[in-house]
């Protein structure tokens, strides 16, 4: 082993906890390094994971939310027309509603301020999206 690579394998030896600098000492560096990294793997998979449990619940209870309304128009024989009559508040409730009960049946922790604010918005958005397509079908 070079003066270099002793160098750098005792640095990371110290930084790591393993004291042995020779090549097997070095491996065991490289694996608590791939260790860790593959830590950092499975947490960002599991934030990518409930960021698609997110924007997922928020797709359906948007589109149900939409078509809800739709529904109910038309059993008072009424149309669907104009702008989107929902408000932010009420996709504060649908968003909450459908995020919570999507996060428990997958047995994950309840969904934090920051994930109902961005599932209403996103709920939101959607639900104008679909009752919008369906006015101007019914137009």
């Amino acid at each position: 082993m070079t003066r270099a690579k002793v160098g750098a394998a005792g640095a990371l030896a110290k930084t790591s906890g393993t004291s042995d600098l020779t090549s097997g000492g070095t491996v065991a560096v490289v694996s608590a390094s791939v260790g860790a990294a593959k830590k950092t793997l499975m947490a960002a998979k599991k934030n990518n994971d409930r960021q698609s449990v997110v924007e997922r619940s928020a797709h359906d209870g948007g589109e149900q939310w939409a078509r809800g309304w739709r529904d109910e128009l038309q059993s008072d024989h009424r149309r669907a027309s104009g702008g989107w009559p929902g408000t932010i508040a009420q996709a504060r409730v649908c968003a909450r509603a459908h995020l919570s009960a999507e996060l428990a049946r997958l047995r994950l922790t309840g969904p934090s301020p920051a994930e109902l604010e961005q599932a209403a918005r996103l709920t939101y958005a959607r639900a104008r999206s679909v009752w919008l397509a369906l006015a101007h079908g019914e137009d």
